[in-house]
């Protein structure tokens, strides 16, 4: 197994409690990883009410009011965990 999915336990990280993905096993540098995998979302001409945490965004054009992306909070894979949008 590649990858091992646990809970983040240090109080400092802003995704304390969350859950978060770590190497198993060495992996080189440039290695891909894993397909981001989910929901392909378009939202176009309304306002974007996502609350979800696990979105990719493909495209964007703000003049359209055009968003596409995948949303893999209710139907992705492990790849979600990869990385957080807090920055981190």
């Amino acid at each position: 197994k590649r990858f091992v999915i646990r809970k983040i336990k240090s109080r400092k990280h802003p995704c304390f409690g969350e859950s978060g993905l770590y190497a198993a096993e060495d992996i080189d540098k440039g290695t891909n990883l894993l397909d981001y995998a989910g929901q392909v979302r378009v939202v176009y001409g309304e306002q974007d009410m996502s609350t979800s945490s696990y979105l990719l965004t493909l495209f964007q054009h703000d003049e359209a009011n055009l968003v596409i992306d995948i949303d893999a909070e209710g139907a992705g894979n492990e790849a979600r965990f990869l990385n957080d949008y807090h920055g981190t």
